[in-house]
């Protein structure tokens, strides 16, 4: 994720500045809009989904831009699939179904997006114990497969348009506010 960078002056305004030594100013407001862009994604990425900041925050990193390359600043976002055990899911714990009909056994479910909850009919909880890493999983057989349930990676999130909007309007306008302040502290113009 860049900032789009949209003056409401002239660009050859923006060049004089540049001229100038601005671009230190700039620079500074790029890295003030990218710092809070990032709060203000993964609160925006919670708000949609049901993770926690600890997984947004993992996967999201900021890099600075500089006077001498203003376009480096961004936003990268990588993960992979996540899965099961990074959201809410039912039943909650291991519990043999031996011996219990089909009809009577406890339905998976799993909410990834907030109110939204996704049943599995051929989902269930794995002993914990049976597994080298020991984290309760919710699975599902297709077939004569088994494979833990994967959901969307925090990146495929970043790009749902209800975080991704309200984000860049934040991170543009404070950019403009940033880069007003920067230039007078910089050019030590009186207010």
């Amino acid at each position: 994720m860049k900032l789009d960078i949209k003056y409401d002056s002239n660009l050859a305004e923006m060049k004089k500045v540049i001229e100038m030594g601005g671009a230190k100013s700039m620079s500074r407001a790029i890295n003030d809009a990218l710092a809070k862009g990032k709060t203000q994604l993964g609160k925006s990425v919670r708000a949609v989904y049901a993770i926690k900041a600890a997984d947004f925050n993992g996967s999201a990193k900021v890099i600075k831009s500089h006077e001498g390359n203003l376009r480096k600043g961004k936003i990268e976002v990588q993960s992979r699939r996540l899965s099961s055990y990074h959201f809410s899911f039912t039943p909650h714990a291991y519990k043999s179904q031996e011996g219990v009909k089909v009809s009577r056994r406890k339905k998976a479910a799993i909410t990834i997006k907030k109110g939204q909850k996704k049943s599995y009919p051929h989902g269930f909880v794995v002993n914990p114990n049976a597994l080298s890493n020991g984290y309760t999983l919710l699975w599902e057989r297709n077939g004569r497969k088994i494979n833990p349930i994967r959901s969307v990676s925090v990146a495929q999130m970043v790009e749902n348009e209800d975080a991704y909007n309200p984000t860049m309007e934040m991170m543009q306008k404070t950019y403009e506010e940033r880069l007003a302040h920067h230039l007078n502290r910089q050019f030590k113009v009186e207010e």
